[in-house]
C-alpha cells in the first residue's frame, strides 16, 4: 500500500511540474528620478510603447499595469497581462519595424503637476539584454512584471538647497512566460500512471 501511494504521489509530481510555466527570457529595467516636495509614494505604467519616438502619446501604449500609487510596502507585487493586451504586444513584436520597447512610466511629486518619467527597453536591443527577440515571439503567452525594489531618499540631490526634494529608484523584472500544451503534459503524466501499473503487479 506504501508502494502505491508513493508510485501516485511521483505521478502527480511529474505531471505537475510539466505543467510550470516557463520563463523564456527575462530583464530588469531601473526607473529613478527626483521630483519636489517631500514624497513617498510612485505611480506607473508599464507595457510595451508602440513608438519609442513619442511614448507619452497614450495612443502609442499598450499597457499591461496602471498602478497609481506604489509604496515601498509594495515591493513584491506582480502584474500579468491580459490575453487581449499580449495578443496586441506579439503583433508588434513580429512586424517589420524596431521603434518598440517595453518601458515604465513613472509619476511622481504634486499630483496636480507631477513630474514625468519614462524607462524603456528597445526591441532591437533585446540582444543586450541577452534575449532572443523570434523567441520571445513565437514562445511567450504572457507576460509578468515584478517589482523588486522601491525607495525613496529626502532630501536626495536637493537641486534647490532647501530640503524640499525626494529621489526615488525603483527596479522592475520584465519575464516572458510560456504556459506548456496539453500535448506536452501527457506524455509526462501518463509515464507517471505505468510506474504506479508496473508497482501494482509486484
Amino acid at each position: 500500500m506504501m508502494t502505491r501511494t508513493a508510485a501516485v504521489a511521483a505521478a502527480f509530481i511529474l505531471a505537475n511540474s510539466a505543467q510550470a510555466d516557463t520563463v523564456v527570457g527575462s530583464f530588469d529595467m531601473l526607473l529613478n528620478g527626483g521630483t519636489w516636495g517631500i514624497v513617498d509614494t510612485l505611480g506607473i505604467e508599464l507595457g510595451l510603447v508602440t513608438n519609442v519616438i513619442d511614448p507619452w502619446n497614450p495612443a502609442n501604449r499598450i499597457l499591461i499595469a496602471s498602478q497609481p500609487v506604489l509604496t515601498a510596502s509594495d515591493v513584491g507585487s506582480i502584474w500579468t497581462s491580459d490575453p487581449a493586451t499580449m495578443a496586441q504586444v506579439l503583433v508588434n513584436l513580429q512586424d517589420s519595424d524596431d521603434t518598440d520597447a517595453f518601458g515604465v512610466f513613472g509619476t511622481a511629486g504634486d499630483p496636480g503637476e507631477p513630474n514625468l518619467y519614462f524607462t524603456g527597453t528597445l526591441e532591437s536591443d533585446f540582444g543586450l539584454v541577452g534575449l532572443d527577440r523570434e523567441d520571445i515571439a513565437s514562445l511567450t503567452d504572457y507576460m509578468r512584471v515584478t517589482m523588486i525594489s522601491l525607495s525613496f531618499n529626502t532630501p536626495g540631490d536637493d537641486p534647490n538647497g532647501d530640503g524640499n526634494w525626494t529621489n526615488f529608484e525603483s527596479t522592475f523584472r520584465f519575464e516572458f512566460v510560456s504556459v506548456p500544451t496539453p500535448a506536452t503534459i501527457a506524455p509526462i503524466a501518463a509515464s507517471g500512471l505505468l510506474v504506479f501499473r508496473r508497482r501494482r503487479r509486484v
